[in-house]
């Protein structure tokens, strides 16, 4: 039986840059969430631009969150604004940000950790970054999870370790977040010896300016950065499986099948950078228009992945690219477990869960992309 949320209509104000008179158009977007269709009304003329017509296969209320992207009939549309009240009580409702830290000694727990986050909030990933501390950062970092004196100092020391891994800030978005997200971290901390979460908005504001790119972290001895660009490969969670809620178990299941993970951050990533990092890939993956209209539809998750031989045995755990081939036989790979299907015309093969890199001598230059060329952009996801 279908939800009231499946039988609601979503109103919302989207933006489109036509590349030919170099403008900005403003549409009225009504999408209708029982049946999946959408139609759309140019705001300046007051014409019909789209009739009521059906949405790519893939499509739900989540893909209209305030500031998403979406591919809709050729377009790059970005949701502007929310055009009446119903509809921005329907997409936030009591939303709440709950912004954690995992130390090195719990590294090995962060997939399981930020898989039991989401589910716990119906919430989406924001943000995820690792990094490396000095003692000064690190000391402020324990002091914005609410830790004084000797738990602050001892907890500080912990974060310094490089045994383990790196620093993970993560940030989730849900209902209740932050009083769901204190109850699994201290659930994991125990187990894990690292494991915080921020008790206010004001502490997550503070753990994520000291972490935001020319914060206390970034200008620490290193600037915080953990990628290597030596032995290593470049996997990226596309925006399909983050909105699914399975970042968490593919950096779990990439943990537990023996690879190291050195460098980890979330990104948005516009049409032009999608292009930049796929360049190598045109004329020799199918759909490569809808890969990089996948791409631009939300946060993606970059990994540097190292281990001997790493970039071959990447491959093979990610699995064939073809997803239907995956799940028939390679249930058990990344993509056989995360990848969707072309259930249409829609861009579906273009889901395959993770892109990772294809050529041994294209692993540095493809994490040097995320973890260097963007941090420069700011391509961060925000």
């Amino acid at each position: 039986m279908p939800s009231a949320r499946d039988q609601e209509v979503l109103s919302l104000l989207a933006e489109w840059f036509d590349p030919l008179p170099q403008l900005t158009k403003q549409y009225l977007l009504r999408y209708y969430c029982d049946t999946n269709e959408a139609e759309m009304v140019e705001l300046k003329t007051k014409r019909l631009f789209l009739k009521r017509s059906p949405c790519p296969s893939h499509f739900s209320s989540k893909d209209f969150a305030l500031g998403s992207k979406i591919i809709l009939y050729g377009r790059d549309l970005t949701i502007a604004a929310f055009a009446d009240k119903p509809t921005e009580n329907i997409l936030t409702p009591e939303t709440e940000s709950a912004v954690f830290l995992v130390g090195p000694e719990g590294f090995l727990a962060v997939g399981k950790i930020l898989d039991e986050l989401v589910a716990c909030t119906h919430g989406l990933l924001a943000k995820l970054k690792m990094a490396r501390l000095e003692p000064a950062s690190a000391l402020e970092a324990a002091r914005c999870v609410g830790l004084q004196g000797a738990a602050a100092r001892d907890a500080a020391a912990g974060l310094c370790r490089s045994r383990g891994g790196g620093v993970v800030l993560g940030v989730v978005r849900g209902h209740n977040a932050r009083d769901l997200a204190a109850k699994v971290c201290a659930r994991f901390a125990p187990q894990s010896d690292g494991v915080w979460c921020c008790g206010s908005e004001q502490q997550g504001a503070n753990l994520e300016s000291l972490f935001a790119p020319g914060g206390a972290v970034s200008r620490g001895k290193g600037g915080g950065a953990t990628a290597t660009f030596d032995s290593c490969t470049c996997c990226v969670i596309k925006p399909h499986a983050v909105k699914a809620g399975n970042a968490g178990k593919i950096i779990d299941k990439i943990l537990n099948q023996g690879f190291e993970i050195s460098a980890m951050e979330s990104f948005r990533l516009t049409r032009t950078q999608a292009q930049e990092f796929f360049e190598v890939y045109q004329g020799v993956i199918p759909k490569y228009t809808e890969v990089l209209d996948e791409m631009t539809t939300g946060t993606c998750v970059a990994l540097e992945i190292r281990g001997q031989n790493v970039v071959g045995a990447f491959r093979e755990a990610a699995g064939p690219w073809d997803v239907e081939m995956a799940k028939e036989l390679r249930p058990n790979s990344i993509r056989g477990m995360f990848g969707e299907g072309a259930k249409d015309s829609s861009g579906g093969g273009a889901r395959t869960g993770v892109h990772c890199t294809d050529l041994t001598e294209d692993g540095p230059s493809e994490c040097r992309y995320f973890f260097e060329l963007m941090q420069q952009g700011g391509g961060s996801a925000p």
